[in-house]
């Protein structure tokens, strides 16, 4: 084990000394780390050397590196290290060539090696290649099935496009550079990333709450991850007051899909309602929702409407319906008007209140002045 490489476990043909008199180490690892890492310091202790003390590269074998310098070694002109043999140069030349497995042809170029590959049905992996984590040399060639299997297991694809990076620290990287995160998200420990800014617009409109203030939307959009910080901006910033009730979801974050969370919504409206009014008047709720969403009236004729036919249980009903709106928008005005805009009407559709018109008002004729008897008209 003594002339076989510590890293690789090759025999060692061309040895590198350091400094620190640490030599087990064959040149294609010493080459391959300073071509991955850039490192400056020695394989074993990890001792920086200097410009005074670079290591030598000989096929000779001494006895310490003090005895290498005596050889009087030459320094590359385009690495960090000192050679006494003239082959080096060849020697780091077949570094970046491949060799066929198959026909053990040499090709220097990756397309035209890639090509040739495919003759023997077999496949080279160029996100290894291009992510210079491996000398050219190394890079394995697969068959197709192997190929696949190095694909999908060793490099991850990028969720918001085709890209597939070397590692998950590459991945992260990319994410950061072509994509945007949602840092509401990221707050309670879940990644999610968005493909472009649209999307994350789209993302916070539906899993989070978003202040709809023209001042906000204007600068940036700003979300927030539940009711209450939502409530608190509303209150420090745009001076409006809402009430959160404490039974409402403080976060929109919950482990059910789009589907489920509509049937408990609905069912929990069925629910309060069918306990408040009877079977007409759920159909007639039913109805106003209905022409709201599909546009037919706006959130004032809506509300009005609904104040009618509630009567004084709007508030006990209020917030149960609003939520089975589907339009966000919708929902964050009819809020608005019941806090703080119109108010509900105090009688419902089957009290209606009447009021008798005014009756005209007949002017009085003026009092005549003592003296001569005026003849009054009185016209009507």
């Amino acid at each position: 084990m003594e002339d076989c490489c510590s890293i690789c476990c090759s025999p060692i043909q061309t040895r590198v000394y350091f400094s620190c008199n640490h030599n087990n180490f064959c040149f294609k690892c010493f080459y391959s780390s300073f071509f991955i890492y850039k490192t400056n310091c020695c394989l074993f202790c990890q001792r920086e050397y200097s410009e005074e003390e670079l290591p030598i590269v000989s096929d000779i074998k001494f006895s310490s590196y003090s005895e290498g310098r005596k050889k009087n070694p030459k320094r590359h002109p385009a690495y960090p290290f000192l050679f006494l043999s003239n082959s080096v140069d060849s020697t780091i030349a077949s570094f970046y060539k491949f060799k066929c497995p198959k026909c053990q042809l040499v090709i220097d170029s990756f397309d035209l090696f890639s090509q040739h590959s495919k003759i023997h049905k077999c496949r080279i992996c160029k996100i290894c290649y291009e992510a210079k984590r491996f000398l050219p040399c190394d890079c394995e060639v697969m068959d197709q099935r192997a190929y696949d299997e190095h694909i999908n297991k060793v490099h991850p694809l990028c969720t918001c496009c085709s890209f597939r990076a070397f590692d998950m620290e590459t991945l992260s990287l990319h994410c950061r550079n072509s994509h945007f995160r949602c840092d509401i998200c990221a707050k309670i420990g879940k990644v999610v990333w968005l493909k472009d800014a649209d999307q994350l617009i789209l993302h916070n409109q539906k899993e989070h709450y978003i202040c709809h203030h023209s001042d906000c939307q204007q600068n940036k959009l700003i979300a927030f991850e539940s009711r209450l910080h939502l409530k608190v901006h509303l209150e420090k910033v745009h001076k409006e007051y809402i009430e959160v009730g404490l039974d409402e979801d403080s976060s929109p974050h919950v482990e059910q899909s789009n589907d489920d969370l509509k049937r408990v919504v609905s069912e929990r409206l069925m629910k309060t309602l069918n306990s408040v009014f009877d079977e007409s008047t759920v159909k007639l709720l039913k109805l106003e929702a209905k022409k709201l969403t599909n546009g037919e009236i706006d959130c004032n004729q809506f509300y009005k409407r609904i104040s009618e036919i509630c009567g004084s249980n709007l508030n006990s009903v209020f917030n149960d319906l609003i939520i089975t709106i589907p339009v966000r928008q919708y929902r964050t005005e009819l809020n608005r008007i019941h806090n703080y805009g119109i108010p509900p009407l105090p009688h419902s559709i089957s009290e209606p209140v009447i009021v008798p018109p005014e009756e005209p008002v007949v002017p009085c004729p003026p009092i005549p002045k003592k003296g001569k008897k005026k003849k009054i008209i009185i016209e009507f």
